[in-house]
């Protein structure tokens, strides 16, 4: 009669004992399936879409306040190399690339979020005491500045993206001339990222590398503006398409745009 009770008792306190020890795991061990799981590339490309990282806790202590924001302000930089990558990609051939398009106009969006949420955060590090001490509120302004030109360099990626795509919707094609022009914009633009993405993760930059930057930003102005009078020239010479002879000032001008907002970025640490 012992053994009847005692061998059911045995296994149900056995099976309540695994549950236990079983459950915190459960969530370790969904994450662990989920990774051996094959992801396409649209699914990888949501799952890194960019996201403020703020905590709203250290609005009372400034010193510690700005230091978070500005690593996330310089993480906007980093994000608009890689729709930078993606446009180029997009402007090297001329068959459609909708992960990447859908990067680039996804993206665009995520850093205007960004760069509201960083100008909420920053104004609550003022209102709570940190527009007192002089360091703080000198980087605050910075940071405000920097994270609207940076939004505004995402916008002008959207606005090649979205003139290339005219180009091709309408059936035309960029010219071998024209193609090796905007990658060669976009190579320009994305090394002057790079620059200045240094220049401002220094606490003092020299003034030889900020001397650097303005003669960086004046050779890509200069570039657009030689390859707008070499597309005048060729739509004078040959037969362009309409659309194409249109937009490719516009899609010019968007890189013009990129440069320019670079430049006033790298200027926040002259006190322009």
């Amino acid at each position: 009669a012992f053994a009847r009770v005692a061998v059911p008792c045995v296994h149900s306190v056995f099976n309540l004992l695994a549950a236990a020890l079983a459950l915190p795991l459960l969530p370790l061990a969904e994450k662990a399936l989920w990774a051996l799981l094959p992801k396409s590339e649209a699914e990888k490309r949501v799952a890194a879409r960019f996201r403020v990282s703020l905590d709203a806790r250290l609005v009372r202590a400034p010193v510690a306040a700005v230091l978070q924001s500005g690593r996330e302000v310089m993480r906007m930089c980093g994000a608009c190399g890689t729709m930078l990558d993606d446009l180029r990609a997009v402007l090297a051939s001329d068959a459609p690339d909708p992960v990447r398009e859908q990067a680039v106009f996804d993206a665009e969006e995520d850093l205007d979020t960004a760069q509201a949420e960083i100008s909420r955060f920053l104004s609550r590090v003022l209102e709570t005491g940190g527009a007192k001490l002089g360091g703080v509120a000198v980087a605050v302004r910075r940071q405000l500045r920097c994270a609207d030109e940076f939004e505004s360099v995402s916008d002008y990626v959207r606005a090649a993206l979205k003139a290339a795509l005219k180009i091709r919707d309408a059936g035309e094609k960029l010219s071998p001339e024209a193609r090796a022009e905007t990658l060669s914009l976009a190579d320009a633009v994305q090394a002057f990222r790079e620059l200045a993405e240094e220049i401002l993760s220094k606490e003092r930059p020299t003034l030889a590398e900020l001397a650097a930057a303005h003669e960086t930003s004046r050779r890509i102005a200069d570039l657009a503006r030689e390859y707008r009078h070499r597309h005048v020239e060729r739509i004078e010479r040959s037969c362009t398409g309409p659309v194409k002879a249109v937009v490719y000032h516009d899609l010019l001008a968007a890189f013009r745009r990129m440069n320019e907002h670079l430049v006033n970025a790298v200027e926040t640490l002259e006190g322009k």
